[in-house]
């Protein structure tokens, strides 16, 4: 190539100074390209580690909060006052409100796992219950009850609940259930999930060991007890308990 550009009879377009030009400059804007492109990413770790951190607070906040209110209500159902009543409504729609949070917060964490953005590992228990659903589906039509010895297990039981129905399990109601002033409350701990069932139904005894094994892959400590001396009333139906972990 001459140095005026002409090659032949053709004219080559731009000059050579020109094309050196512009691939300096388009070196430069892909080198920068490239460390935005870097800087964009070390920043969304770190948001996403953010982000569960504060998640990790909140829901240690609304741990205790429910704690408190728990505590509340049982302190005022033997209150004489007059007006116990009335603060105890408060008190009951406050602990409402803060197992709504809660129940609110577990949809956060299962959406964020979904993004990317946490580790199940990361997740409360009440979240990770929604992994168990295409496990347990086989047994579709399986009679439960589920109950909780502790009220800040409320949050976990409800999400527990709502994977098996999803599930197509059946929920039902269990008379021998305690009220709430009978139960414990405390704060935040894992939980330990017995699973009662009659022995001599295999169907059963199948469907229990499965949801156990579901529960203990996600991080939630589960166990079956396989009992000879359940009622014939109850004799077709898993019996959940959700109680502290010891």
């Amino acid at each position: 190539m001459t140095p005026n550009g002409i090659h032949g009879d053709k004219r080559v377009w731009p000059s050579l100074e020109t094309a050196s030009a512009v691939a300096s400059w388009a070196n430069l804007f892909l080198i920068l390209s490239l460390g935005v492109g870097v800087l964009s990413t070390a920043l969304i770790v770190w948001m996403a580690d953010v982000k569960e951190s504060y998640w990790d607070i909140d829901r240690r906040a609304a741990e205790e909060r429910i704690a408190q209110l728990n505590n509340e209500t049982a302190r005022l159902r033997d209150a004489s006052a007059a007006n116990a009543e009335a603060t105890l409504a408060t008190a009951q729609a406050g602990r409402t409100n803060a197992l709504a949070a809660q129940s609110m917060l577990a949809t956060a964490e299962v959406l964020a796992i979904a993004q990317g953005l946490i580790t199940r590992e990361r997740a409360g228990e009440a979240a990770r219950c929604v992994y168990i659903i295409s496990k347990v589906a086989p047994f579709a039509g399986k009679q439960f009850d589920i109950t909780s010895s502790d009220i800040a297990l409320e949050t976990l039981r409800g999400s527990l609940t709502q994977a098996l129905k999803l599930a197509g399990w059946i929920e039902t109601d269990r008379s021998d259930a305690g009220a709430d002033h009978e139960r414990q409350s405390s704060i935040g701990g894992a939980a330990l999930i017995k699973i009662h069932v009659d022995a001599t139904i295999s169907e059963l005894s199948e469907a229990a060991e499965t949801l156990a094994s579901a529960l203990n892959a996600e991080g939630i400590a589960a166990m079956v007890i396989s009992k000879t001396e359940i009622d014939s009333i109850n004799a077709n139906v898993i019996h959940i308990l959700i109680s502290p972990k010891p």
